[in-house]
């Protein structure tokens, strides 16, 4: 058939009402059906669209109300921050102490305080830019003690390996633990010190054998978690500022839920675990997981010091060419007032503030939540001023000699006064 006869019977067609299918039109396969939702303005629809996003509200509202309140809570702050009267004098007292004695080198770092002076170091820091090297061995190797040098004590110890034969693999003791860095910067910068309760690690990543217990904690805002255990080696995994605690026995594992204020105890189980992984850790419905250790509650025990109201104190000049921050400066306070029932003497300084000279007449031991603290009265009047925390810790140091050791220190804040920011503290026992 012509293409002329095709057009003219298409055309009959349609005009006796017959459908028709224009010439190259694509014929469609499969099978269309119209759509069975209702109109766009049928009610019906509009009020599955109003019960949809209701639900969805509600649901947002709800996740809201059980998420957004962690970002607003903040922790309770044990550290007592009393108003108190700094003597300034002692500034100008610290000063003219310090030009007295010129060739002195009160911090024992191997730089004279006159030569400290002149390259803007602390004289009575021994590591004024904190990088684990004494200013004198920074000095004397063509590097700056005030500044930071990340690398200076990690090549250090690379060097050190290698001229004993050992390597990152080699196990190495700090006090009686055993430890395996992860890096050069965790076996150089990474540290352990013995607490009253356990053990307190600082910026090491690797692991650890202790010398006794059979299970290990890590303290954490919300209880006790065990750590990570490799049974065959006997070695736990650490992985950064850890407080660590031994037992015997395994403590028993549970999770804490609240809702409100009403706490529910559930034993550890499948379903726990699913909450303590969805639920947050503070707001009106939390989940944590926790022991049986954590229902007791804190333990820690104060000592008094039997004191008398002095009728002045006497401190020496020499006090403010100290910074007695050593853990052993830490444990003889500690015995005198525990052992010995006597107070101490204690000079706070701050470079800017002044000096605050008060009087320690109780020691808190603290508990596994909690620091130790050295509380102060003044002591004229035998009024009590407040409390300083102490919290014992440890670091790797290259000495003067550029001889690595361990250092056992202790940090204090308190009362207006925050030894991570260069405060200072010296003690004179009566």
């Amino acid at each position: 058939m012509s293409s002329l006869n095709r057009i003219l019977n298409e055309r009959r067609k349609a005009e006796d009402g017959v459908k028709v299918r224009p010439t190259g039109e694509r014929k469609l396969t499969g099978r269309f059906s119209a759509p069975d939702d209702p109109a766009p303005d049928d009610p019906d629809r509009k009020r599955f669209k109003k019960k949809h996003i209701f639900l969805l509200s509600l649901i947002v509202i709800l996740l809201g109300i059980i998420y957004i309140p962690q970002f607003f809570i903040k922790d309770v702050d044990r550290d007592t921050n009393v108003p108190v009267s700094f003597n300034k004098d002692a500034l100008s007292e610290f000063a003219t102490l310090l030009e007295s004695n010129p060739d002195a080198d009160w911090d024992n770092d191997g730089l004279a305080n006159k030569t400290e002076k002149v390259l803007g170091s602390d004289p009575l820091d021994p590591d004024s830019d904190g990088d684990g090297v004494y200013d004198g061995y920074e000095n004397s190797n063509h590097s700056n003690p005030v500044v930071y040098n990340k690398n200076i004590l990690k090549k250090a110890v690379k060097k050190e390996d290698k001229k004993n034969g050992s390597s990152l693999d080699t196990p190495y003791m700090v006090g009686d633990v055993i430890l395996w860095a992860d890096n050069y910067k965790a076996k150089a910068q990474g540290s352990v010190v013995k607490t009253l309760n356990g053990y307190r690690f600082t910026g090491f990543k690797g692991f650890a054998q202790f010398s006794s217990g059979r299970y290990a904690y890590r303290v954490t805002d919300n209880g006790l978690v065990p750590l990570k255990y490799n049974e065959k080696e006997n070695i736990w995994k650490i992985s950064g500022d850890w407080d660590v605690l031994l037992y015997d026995k395994k403590l028993e594992e549970i999770a804490l839920v609240r809702v409100g204020k009403k706490p529910v105890l559930m034993r550890r189980s499948f379903f726990s675990d699913v909450l303590v992984t969805l639920l947050p850790e503070k707001g009106p419905l939390t989940a944590v997981r926790c022991t049986s250790l954590d229902l007791l509650g804190e333990e820690s025990k104060a000592y008094r010091a039997y004191t008398e109201k002095l009728n002045a104190v006497n401190p020496v000049p020499e006090r403010l060419s100290k910074n007695m921050n050593t853990l052993e400066d830490y444990n003889t306070v500690r015995n005198v007032i525990m052992n010995d029932e006597k107070p101490v003497t204690v000079s706070l300084f701050n470079k800017d503030k002044g000096e605050l000279i008060g009087l320690i007449f109780a020691y808190d031991t603290g508990g596994i939540y909690s620091l130790p603290r050295f509380i102060i009265s003044d002591p004229l009047t035998g009024e009590m001023l407040g409390s300083i925390t102490v919290t014992e810790k440890s670091k790797q140091i290259i000495d003067a000699n550029g001889k690595r050791f361990v250092n056992n220190y202790f940090d204090f804040k308190g009362m207006g006064f925050d030894s991570g920011k260069g405060d200072r503290i010296s003690f004179f026992i009566q």
